[in-house]
């Protein structure tokens, strides 16, 4: 994400990263440190030691593996939340339990070019 954010450099780019446990090397220490590898103003990270946002969007995107963590979204900007997220309008993952979902497998370029479709809808 941090090439889709030097590519974009539109302000209109809000990014939010939520770290949480996943691995056994996993801890908010580490989350830490992983954030000051990259530096935007667009950009705020979150720690959820508890993996409460991974099950939830596990219920939105209707996925059936026991997590979901490694999945990107976009959202246009006409998007309201309530008590849950809503489907986002475009996402891509690197689960590698979610066979099924092939074609939402991450490829960089194509995240992208939606972001950019997104942007252009908000003109």
């Amino acid at each position: 994400m941090q090439t889709v954010l030097r590519n974009i450099p539109d302000q209109g780019v809000k990014a939010y990263i939520i770290w949480m446990p996943v691995l056994p090397t996993d801890n908010r220490n580490w989350a830490v440190k992983r954030t000051r590898e990259f530096s935007d103003s667009r950009l705020r990270y979150f720690w959820d030691g508890e993996q409460l946002t991974g099950q939830i969007w596990l219920r939105v995107l209707g996925l059936d593996g026991p997590l979901s963590w490694d999945t990107y979204f976009l959202y246009g900007h006409k998007v309201h939340w309530t008590d849950q997220p809503t489907l986002p309008d475009f996402w891509m993952h690197q689960l590698s339990y979610e066979e099924k979902r092939r074609e939402n497998f991450l490829a960089v370029p194509t995240f992208e070019h939606r972001a950019r479709e997104l942007l252009e809808q908000m003109k």
